[in-house]
């Protein structure tokens, strides 16, 4: 069952790419731009190991081990989660600093310019909050693949905390996906 739901992320990497170049095209700011970039890359990685060990471990590759491919995955999920906190972090404090402005700025505008900015901002912050929120329920899963938590905590996190990131992760990706 767990394979067959994998065999349908079988050239995701695809997605990464295309990603890659849309970003680089955009007009962010350097170090915002090739933080994201970095970040789509380790999930073009990710996705690249982890299509290869489904395919091993349907025996479509015979020539790759398993345990080395799908560490080597969950090693690169793992940096991308990292640099996406990363980048949540920055977006946050980039945020704090717009709103600190805009609060000095509101004397001089109009209601209905300094309500909407601000909600902007709000919104903003708060699909910063969520992507940050998602990618610390996925650090469970990334780290336990790699037995981080057995080799720097000395227990390895159980079913139920493995399952509770991973469950946190995919709710807030459902709400993000549902249309308002």
């Amino acid at each position: 069952m767990a394979i067959s739901r994998k065999l349908f992320r079988l050239f995701k990497f695809f997605n990464e790419y295309a990603t890659i170049q849309k970003t680089l095209k955009g007009d962010a700011a350097p170090a915002d731009k090739y933080l994201a970039v970095l970040t789509r890359l380790a999930f073009f990685f990710y996705w690249v190991f982890d299509n290869l060990g489904v395919l091993v471990k349907v025996k479509f590759i015979k020539s790759l081990e398993l345990a080395p491919t799908v560490r080597r995955a969950n090693s690169f999920w793992l940096l991308g989660l990292i640099l996406t906190i990363i980048g949540g972090i920055r977006s946050l404090l980039k945020l704090a600093v717009e709103g600190k402005e805009l609060k000095l700025k509101s004397k001089e505008m109009d209601e209905t310019s300094y309500k909407e900015k601000a909600a902007k901002i709000k919104a903003t912050r708060t699909t910063a909050i969520l992507t940050l929120i998602k990618a610390f329920g996925d650090t469970t899963t990334a780290s336990q693949g790699l037995g981080y938590p057995k080799q720097f905590l000395g227990v390895d996190f159980n079913d139920g905390i493995v399952g509770v990131g991973g469950f946190t992760s995919a709710a807030i990706n459902c709400y993000q996906q549902y249309p308002k």
